[in-house]
């Protein structure tokens, strides 16, 4: 089942490849930034077969809309879609089987359900050596949340970078890796911000 959410962003990439000349101009694809979609979600468009690479170096990724995703969409205006959303309004659907890829860790998994579940800001650090699945939580945490989270790594986010993006994106939810590798200014800006949002 597609969800309405991910039909939305087929049409939008739809849309702007319809408006260029995609012989021509986009010969190797186009990226997120004509787009205007995360890479992580071009990324899970990607593997869910909507979408197919075209080009790929260090530097740039190239897409276009894959014959699946050209077909979905051919669907969707044909017929209704059935409606499979992570939201129900503003409230995150959390799914039963959310850290179902974890083994153990049982307390972190009901404290983290619970944070999601409440509508108040709640800011969570998840602190430990390596190897606890601190990383695998954020990586759930992001696919049950799809467009509502962003997921940085501390050793490449600034304070300037992380307000250009919450301003842009305007996310419920910044999981950030590596909290320790930011910068020492960037974090105790990073903690302000996260005090004035409670």
């Amino acid at each position: 089942m597609v969800k309405e959410s991910d039909i939305e962003l087929l049409m939008e990439i739809a849309k702007f490849e319809d408006s260029v000349d995609m012989e021509n101009d986009y010969r190797i694809g186009w990226s997120w930034r004509q787009v205007k979609i995360w890479p992580a979600t071009l990324s899970r468009l990607f593997k869910d077969s909507y979408l197919e690479m075209v080009f790929r170096s260090n530097s740039y990724t190239g897409y276009r809309l894959s014959e699946v995703g050209r077909s979905i969409l051919q669907q969707s205006a044909e017929a209704p879609v059935n409606k499979d959303i992570n939201v129900d309004d503003d409230k995150l659907y959390i799914p039963s089987d959310l850290f179902g890829d974890i083994i153990g860790h049982d307390d972190i998994k009901e404290l983290l359900i619970a944070c999601l579940s409440i509508e108040k800001p709640v800011h969570v650090l998840l602190a430990g050596p390596p190897a606890l699945a601190k990383s695998l939580f954020l990586w759930d945490i992001e696919q049950a949340a799809g467009e509502r989270a962003i997921w940085l790594v501390g050793s490449a986010t600034s304070k300037a970078g992380l307000w250009d993006l919450v301003a842009d994106r305007q996310p419920q939810i910044i999981l950030i890796d590596e909290l320790d590798k930011m910068n020492a200014a960037d974090t105790a800006a990073l903690l302000s911000m996260m005090k004035e949002a409670v």
